[in-house]
């Protein structure tokens, strides 16, 4: 894809990728597993939950963040399919975009529209074949380029 050759975007599905939260993946559970130090607590959240409480203090929509205590693990968490999961659209705009969600133009169905431009087109510049890996996310562990069956495409 170069701007002199331009390529058409590919549909893209939702079960192409996985939306785990911190407390659901795999590898973060394996950490929390593991013995801690006395008197030592640990935090485990995902990248979008951390984002999301970076940009909290000048975030104009409203999101929410799940806090889960397990033994002395503390896990902070999204909902399922809450709007941390959607591309914000229009934030810092000084005329805000409708919030209606029937209008084409409004907030909801242009992050909508956002979202799902994004992965898709995340999903098709990514180089295919030579230098792919895989994980297996029960273990953590790098796997053989055709990877195991179940395991999920790093990117």
């Amino acid at each position: 894809v170069t701007p002199r050759n331009e390529v058409a975007l590919r549909g893209h599905t939702q079960a192409d990728a996985p939306n785990l939260t911190a407390s659901e993946d795999p590898v973060l559970q394996r950490y929390a597993g593991e013995e801690a130090k006395a008197g030592e607590t640990r935090v485990f959240a995902t990248d979008v939950v951390l984002a999301t409480l970076m940009c909290a203090a000048r975030s104009v929509y409203s999101w929410d963040v799940v806090v889960k205590k397990q033994g002395g693990n503390i896990f902070l968490d999204k909902r399922q399919d809450s709007v941390i999961d959607e591309v914000s659209v229009s934030e810092t705009s000084p005329e805000p975009i409708a919030p209606e969600k029937d209008n084409i133009n409004g907030m909801y169905k242009l992050s909508k529209e956002a979202t799902v431009l994004n992965k898709a087109f995340t999903k098709q510049v990514l180089k295919k074949g030579a230098g792919e890996a895989t994980f297996d996310l029960a273990s953590g562990e790098s796997a053989a380029a055709e990877g195991p069956a179940g395991g999920h495409k790093g990117h």
